[in-house]
């Protein structure tokens, strides 16, 4: 049985040392640029698409930051 082993890694051993393969050299390490870029444009989870608004929501959300400059520039205009 040993005998057949080592004949069978022998024809492998040959056959292996018909082809010739040269691997190129690529980085172990990505660049900088490339890690910020795969980090800027990574898949974020969005949370708001998750639950379950109505349109009046988000109007009602966009409409916040108009309310809030109002609510700041009316103190300005009665001084």
């Amino acid at each position: 049985m040993n005998s057949e082993q080592n004949k069978i890694e022998d024809v492998i051993q040959n056959k292996l040392k018909e082809f010739e393969v040269t691997v190129p050299s690529f980085p172990n390490r990505k660049s900088r640029i490339d890690r910020l870029a795969n980090w800027l444009f990574a898949p974020v989870a969005t949370p708001l698409l998750d639950k379950d608004f109505r349109a009046s929501t988000f109007q009602f959300l966009l409409f916040i930051p108009l309310l809030v400059g109002i609510l700041i520039f009316i103190p300005l205009f009665i001084i």
